[in-house]
């Protein structure tokens, strides 16, 4: 191995590679010692490009090249042949795109695929294998989704995991993500504006995960309470829902399986976190802190006591609640306990509102100290905020809203009953918006030509409520309330196709688009997987 390094201010056109690793393994990155042996150090410059000499934005290695962006173009660097190491005698440095890489930029490498930001910094290009060429190749990542790079791209991460994206931090703040999947040639833009006021990306970057996909963290700068506050958060992960055939025990169980089904759904429900800045109380933390276990000694009744296995409660906690939820795999248990005296640091005394299923110890982790009052939130301070109570939405942030306004004061919420799980963060709206949608008609395309949206039918995964409709001003809600949900909880979350009423008027012609909007505008998941479009096309002779 080697250290490579190139673009010097004296020469600014060449690469200067270090002497190779020793024979006993150690490293000679400091010599530069050049010579004509194989481990010599070597120097090269780069063949001038449109006349001028050029100069080395960045060097990186993919799986069988090394890779030089130049202002003039990016340059792929090899030994004499293919995977033929490069050495002081034995070097081939070719272009292989014309357009040169930023300054500002490092690119993000891929196995055989290289991204990097062009010159001017508005456009987004890519290197891969082509088998045709037998060689690198260059292409545009950004067509067809130029405004979202207009702004100008000053960053780049990869994020891997079972969707791999691609994010870049704009010069204004924003943050623009590209899901790619380079074995099926997908490339899918979004473009992400975070809540809050004047909120801002300072910086990004991926932390690696060994067990899960990659986490992506970010810098956020807003005006919080009339002052810049910073803030480091990190994108959480999607939640896993089962399917309802995993949890079938037999032809005549049906109703018992159902409600095992929808115990582990809003068990689940607590995990997603659809807010920015978001801060969580969970009430199974202090029990799960000292791995204590809680036992009731009795499933009804007033006056009963609750054994911990640890030291957990507090004097405090009169009035807070007990709360056991199902367990997530079998969907099994739940009960729930007003605490009206606190004997010791170990023993309870409570009124029991909701039977529990069992007096068997409840493990750390599956019971909670329900509570209406939440702290810690002196991020938000004076924020109106977005508040989600054990997968229901309690507040959506909005003023005037159908919901209650809830505004941090004094770094703490008040809730009007208490809640096992509670997430506390700014809200943010999700626009999915379809091109101009092009099916033709009669006598070719239809771009021009006045059309009529007749059906719509969307499939959605693990979703819980959105709006839809042909532009953001006039919208209609999607609600799916599962038959049997069990009161008080919020409704489980739905996966499957649904076909939707759709008002549409004829559009004019050569002067209206025809597009689909679907909205997610409450602190909820929400994911699309297709819409299937139907329309007429008026042709004309």
């Amino acid at each position: 191995t080697r250290l490579v390094m190139g673009g010097t201010m004296l020469r600014p056109g060449t690469i200067f590679g270090s002497r190779a690793t020793g024979n006993l393994g150690d490293n000679r990155y400091e010599d530069f010692t050049g010579g004509t042996n194989d481990d010599d150090a070597y120097f090269f410059t780069l063949s001038p490009v449109n006349g001028s000499a050029d100069e080395i934005c960045w060097i990186v290695g993919v799986s069988r090249y090394m890779v030089i962006g130049a202002v003039g173009g990016a340059f792929r660097a090899s030994g004499g042949g293919v995977d033929t190491p490069i050495t002081p005698t034995s070097i081939s440095i070719r272009q292989i795109d014309a357009r040169g890489g930023i300054f500002n930029d490092t690119p993000v490498s891929d196995g055989n695929l290289l991204y990097f930001v062009q010159n001017g910094g508005t456009a987004l290009r890519g290197l891969k294998y082509s088998s045709d060429a037998d060689d690198l190749v260059g292409y545009n990542v950004s067509l067809g989704a130029g405004h979202i790079a207009a702004a100008g791209i000053k960053k780049s991460v990869l994020q891997t995991g079972f969707n791999d994206i691609l994010w870049l931090l704009r010069d204004d703040g924003q943050l623009a993500g590209i899901t790619v999947n380079s074995d099926e040639n997908v490339t899918g833009w979004h473009r992400h504006r975070l809540g809050g006021t004047n909120a801002r990306v300072v910086d990004i970057a991926v932390l690696p995960q060994g067990d899960r996909d990659d986490e992506l963290w970010i810098t956020v700068c807003r005006t919080i309470n009339g002052s810049d506050v910073y803030s480091i958060e990190i994108l959480t992960e999607e939640v896993s829902f089962p399917d309802p055939e995993d949890f079938f025990t037999g032809a005549g169980n049906e109703a018992t399986d159902k409600t095992a089904y929808l115990n582990a759904i809003y068990r689940l429900q607590e995990r997603y976190i659809h807010l920015d800045a978001a801060a969580t109380y969970n009430g199974s933390d202090r029990g799960v802190a000292v791995e204590a276990t809680l036992t009731p000694g009795a499933v009804t009744g007033v006056g009963v006591t609750f054994t911990a296995s640890e030291d957990v409660f507090l004097a405090g906690d009169v009035g807070n609640e007990l709360w056991k939820k199902a367990d997530i795999a079998s969907g099994i248990g739940e009960g729930r306990a007003v605490i009206t005296a606190v004997t010791d640091a170990k023993n309870v005394v409570c009124d029991i509102t909701a039977d529990f299923d069992s007096m068997a110890a409840i493990p750390a982790g599956d019971w909670y100290f329900a509570a209406d009052e939440i702290s810690g939130l002196t991020h938000l301070e004076a924020e109106r905020v977005a508040v989600v109570t054990d997968g229901a939405v309690y507040s959506d942030g909005v003023s005037g809203s159908d919901y209650p306004e809830v505004i941090v004061a004094s770094g703490a919420i008040t809730l009007s009953a208490p809640a096992a799980v509670v997430h506390v963060g700014l809200p943010y709206r999700g626009v999915l918006e379809t091109q101009n949608l092009e099916i033709g008609g009669q006598t070719g395309p239809a771009q021009a030509k006045p059309r009529n949206i007749s059906s719509l039918a969307i499939r959605f995964l693990s979703c819980f409520v959105c709006e839809y409709g042909n532009d953001i001003y006039h919208m209609t809600p999607v609600v799916d309330l599962m038959d049997g949900q069990i009161a008080g909880r919020p409704a489980p979350v739905f996966s499957g196709i649904k076909e939707l009423p759709y008002e549409d008027n004829w559009s004019g012609d050569n002067s209206e688009d025809k597009r689909v909007v679907i909205m997610q505008r409450l602190p909820q998941p929400c994911i699309v997987q297709f819409i299937d479009v139907q329309y007429a096309t008026a042709d004309g002779e």
